[in-house]
């Protein structure tokens, strides 16, 4: 189930993060879903604005196909339409970040429920009070997403785990059978070395040196200026000056 969130209205961004706005598990995971097919979003037009097609909205949908016991069909969404509304490059970039596992180490531990064994693009989310809690994620053949929440709201809130573990098991089971790929880098797409944690051009100074994608045309121009030698005076430790004796003058 959906809990309280409103599965009827189409979800306003801005309502969603600034006024703390409704959006259902079927919108989220359509969104997501979007990034999965590399820019592409998948769904049939709302049925108000059918006559304009070409333009209209495109909505996810449970349902593919209905038809009644006289074999009449009432309901044929079994071919969905495809309409690009991001670049593939700037999907790319998003599944790249998405996906990064050390990323996570450091506020979600290692090993952890958004580790599958295989590539996988994932976030998490819970509302404020924690009755509500998100994980939504996908490798290129499948998606899913996953709402827990509690009606009580004077019950202490649910665990940060509770959404991501059912998540972790959901998918696991899903892509027993799949090859364990990932996202191909599409055209307009660099590699770079940068320095950390400033993703500037690395200078001598630099101690950590990754390695960084990007949409060609937006890399690094500038040299990193968060590591940079300084002359400072010996006996004091602080920065010298022009009054500051040579023999004491240390970078």
């Amino acid at each position: 189930g959906l809990g309280s969130l409103d599965a009827g209205t189409q979800a306003d961004p801005t309502s969603v993060f600034w006024q703390g706005g409704q959006i259902s598990l079927l919108e989220i995971t359509q969104a997501y879903a979007t990034l999965a097919n590399e820019g592409i979003q998948v769904g049939q037009p709302r049925r108000a604005q059918a006559e304009d097609s070409d333009q209209a909205p495109l909505q996810a949908s449970a349902l593919r196909y209905i038809d009644d016991l006289s074999g009449k069909v009432w309901l044929d969404w079994r071919a969905p339409q495809l309409r690009p509304v991001i670049s593939a490059q700037l999907a790319y970039l998003m599944n790249h970040t998405l996906s990064d596992e050390t990323a996570r180490w450091r506020s979600l531990g290692h090993p952890n429920p958004l580790e599958i064994g295989r590539p996988s693009s994932a976030k998490l989310g819970q509302t404020a009070a924690g009755q509500d809690a998100w994980a939504v994620g996908y490798t290129p053949q499948i998606l899913a997403g996953v709402w827990v929440g509690l009606n009580d709201e004077h019950s202490s809130g649910l665990p940060g785990s509770a959404a991501s573990a059912l998540w972790h098991a959901l998918m696991q089971y899903a892509s027993r059978e799949q090859p364990a790929l990932g996202w191909q880098s599409p055209a307009g797409i660099s590699t770079l070395e940068v320095c950390d944690p400033s993703g500037m051009l690395p200078t001598p100074y630099c101690p950590i040196i990754t390695s960084e994608v990007f949409a060609s045309g937006a890399e690094p121009t500038q040299f990193d200026n968060l590591y940079r030698p300084v002359s400072i005076n010996r006996q004091t430790g602080r920065l010298a000056t022009v009054a500051t004796p040579p023999e004491l003058v240390e970078e």
